[in-house]
């Protein structure tokens, strides 16, 4: 009798085991392929949107803006001109609010009409990267640095005014220019601490248009850009915009003052 009750206790046990290894592969197995994608992998890809406006005439200002799409997150903005002599003056590149880029054009002293493109880069992520918007306006003619909040990372800038500024670039973890108000989007999350490529071109001349673009590193990925002219006039901006890798400038050649040296500027990031 305690042979026949020692076989059936082995039976139990391994009924118990064959049981137990059951449920856990059944439950391996719907884990795998009934968990949302979300949760099994984070991605995260850069969009852009691009919108061409009509023709501004002579003597009028035109503004056009540019949209990310439900769920995407607004990294930066920026712009493109079709113009005769390429005479186009960007007074304003900035984002007016959380998912929109918005530029406007003084077309008053153009020899004759200028089309604008405007472009906006987007975010396509499973998760937030927390963005906000700072700006400042100043009351005096000058260069001011607006910083990013305490503990979050600087993914771009613009500016508004009445004229086209000589500076609007990154700062560090700043924005800086010189135009009335000046603005830095900034990300809290998923976002390490940015650095800054640049490279330099020499302004064209007259009926001429040059460009470069400051490119970031193989691992990092162009979430802003901007210019600055180191000395004499402001020159056309023919275009400012994202190439995801880098950032790229054209300006066009100016009948007053002499060529002088630009330099493009690009935010690098890397977006976990």
């Amino acid at each position: 009798m305690q042979g026949t009750h020692s076989k059936k206790n082995i039976s139990f046990a391994s009924y118990c085991y064959w049981l137990g290894m059951g449920i856990l592969l059944i439950g391996s197995f719907m884990l795998f392929f009934f968990t949302p994608a979300s949760a099994q992998a984070s991605t995260a890809t850069i969009v852009t949107y691009q919108v061409t406006g009509p023709q501004i005439p002579v003597g009028q200002k035109g503004t056009l803006t540019a949209s990310c799409e439900s769920g995407e997150q607004m990294l930066s903005g920026g712009f493109s001109g079709d113009a005769f002599e390429g005479a186009v003056k960007v007074v304003e590149s900035y984002p007016s609010a959380p998912n929109t880029w918005t530029v406007t054009v003084d077309n008053s002293i153009a020899p004759s009409w200028v089309q604008m493109t405007v472009s906006v880069y987007c975010l396509q992520a499973s998760s937030s990267i927390g963005t906000t918007i700072v700006h400042a306006t100043q009351s005096t003619a000058g260069t001011q640095i607006l910083a990013c909040p305490r503990g979050s990372v600087l993914l771009s800038g613009g500016y508004t005014g009445t004229a086209q500024p000589s500076i609007s670039k990154p700062d560090a973890n700043s924005w800086q220019s010189n135009a009335a108000t000046v603005y830095a989007m900034c990300a809290r999350r998923h976002v390490t601490a940015s650095s800054v490529a640049t490279a330099a071109l020499t302004t064209p001349p007259v009926e001429a248009e040059a460009g470069a673009t400051a490119t970031c590193a193989s691992n990092q990925l162009a979430t802003g850009g901007g210019f600055s002219v180191d000395s004499g006039s402001v020159r056309p901006i023919v275009s400012s915009q994202d190439t995801t890798t880098g950032w790229s400038v054209a300006v066009a050649g100016s009948p007053y003052g002499s060529p002088t040296t630009m330099t493009i500027s690009a935010v690098c990031t890397s977006i976990a």
